[in-house]
């Protein structure tokens, strides 16, 4: 029976997802979400083979959004530098954030001992990538001076776990899109004038 299964699915997901967010994914029990789906262990074995397969179904829609939105912002910058980008940027996290904000909570905080453990480092590595490579490329010749690049990774450190800990302290959807908006516009706004 189908809505059977599409049930219990949830429930398992909804389980995995409480358990994943407490615990990361190392300290979390497949016993604990088969109770916590009102299942047997042995029951949840059918629908995932492993706890890294459950987590990965957890995860990876997150993952997903997150390497797409990294894609189109490659994009947008390789056509033009200038405000428009941090707005779209500011619009794709929040939207990121509102479908799968415990996911991407879970994948920056919990996912040691999995091949996305490393995923918050390589997102700090991305921004700041960017900033070496197209935002200086983009103000070549012009009066921005920058001492050592090594600033560009503190920004883009700043900048990632700026956003995680407003993800992670706001539930309201409209207050997060508000403080995060004025987070990545305190962050970009102007950012040529700042490096003067």
């Amino acid at each position: 029976m189908q809505v059977l299964k599409d049930e219990m699915r949830n429930r398992i997901y909804e389980a995995a997802i409480k358990e994943f967010s407490e615990k990361g994914f190392v300290k979390a029990s497949m016993r604990d979400i088969a109770v916590g789906a009102g299942m047997t262990v042995g029951n949840l074995y059918r629908y995932f083979e492993g706890k890294e397969a459950l987590f990965y179904a957890v995860i990876g829609p997150a993952y997903d959004c997150l390497m797409e939105l990294v894609e189109k912002s490659v994009e947008m910058v390789k056509q033009r530098f200038d405000t428009s980008f941090f707005e779209f940027l500011s619009e794709q996290i929040l939207k990121i954030s509102k479908e799968h904000k415990i996911e991407l909570l879970i994948l920056f905080e919990g996912s040691g001992g999995t091949k996305y453990e490393s995923i918050k480092e390589e997102i700090v590595s991305i921004v700041e990538d960017f900033l070496k490579g197209d935002f200086l490329r983009k103000f070549k010749g012009a009066d921005v001076r920058i001492e050592d690049t090594y600033l560009l990774r503190v920004i883009a450190v700043g900048f990632v776990e700026g956003m995680t800990m407003i993800n992670k302290k706001y539930e309201d959807a409209e207050k997060l899109k508000k403080v995060a908006s004025q987070f990545i516009a305190f962050y970009f706004s102007d950012i040529r004038k700042r490096f003067r």
